[in-house]
């Protein structure tokens, strides 16, 4: 409730230096339809700087061959890890109510949501951003996958694992923030600022085409 007893977001009246936002990847056995979570990484940041993070692999019954050769991850590995529902349950209770922030976050902020929804735990309601679409409005570059940004960046780590991933999407989150014009203020701000440059980027490729 604001100042004038009417319901509004957080978001909207919070400056984006305060907010937290919770960069998220997972790393899964196949798509959405029929593949399972193995593993979550999570880092929260606030004010550009870390202040917490979350990682947990996940206890599946198989791994594909080409999962295995792209993550590096093994049963033998998730054996003894935890089950879904109770990493679930540990990342709902991380995330709270901070916006969530992904590399391509459809595909991950979908899969978290269904999962939770199958567990009786809610689907998500999250505020949540893209840094592939962020970046795409403050980084030229032919390409906006995490490989290639995280090279014109020199991000160095790990690829394909949650964390790993999760903290280069952190970065290049961050250096994105720090391109902001003057007059973004609040994290709603941000969010449409994100919303409305890529439009305009499209709307001018569309022109471009047409000349």
């Amino acid at each position: 409730l604001n100042k004038d007893n009417t319901l509004t977001l957080n978001s909207r009246i919070r400056n984006f230096k305060e907010e937290i936002f919770c960069i998220v990847d997972i790393e899964s056995t196949g798509g959405i339809k029929n593949g399972e979570i193995l593993e979550i990484g999570a880092v929260k940041i606030q004010n550009f700087k870390e202040i917490d993070r979350f990682c947990s692999l996940i206890k599946v019954d198989e791994i594909p061959d080409k999962i295995t050769e792209l993550t590096g991850i093994d049963l033998d590995m998730v054996r003894s890890a935890p089950n879904l529902d109770i990493v679930l349950k540990q990342f709902r209770s991380f995330l709270k109510d901070s916006i969530f922030v992904a590399h391509n976050v459809r595909f991950d902020y979908s899969f978290i949501s269904k999962a939770l929804n199958n567990h009786n735990l809610g689907i998500l309601l999250n505020r949540r951003i893209c840094t592939i679409e962020f970046a795409q409005c403050c980084i030229e570059s032919p390409k906006y996958k995490l490989e290639a940004l995280k090279e014109i960046l020199g991000i160095q780590n790990i690829h394909h694992r949650a964390l790993n991933d999760a903290l280069a999407a952190a970065e290049i989150f961050k250096y994105c923030l720090s391109k902001l014009p003057y007059h973004i203020k609040t994290t709603e701000d941000l969010i449409n600022f994100i919303r409305t440059s890529r439009l305009k980027n499209k709307n001018l490729l569309i022109k471009n085409k047409n000349l």
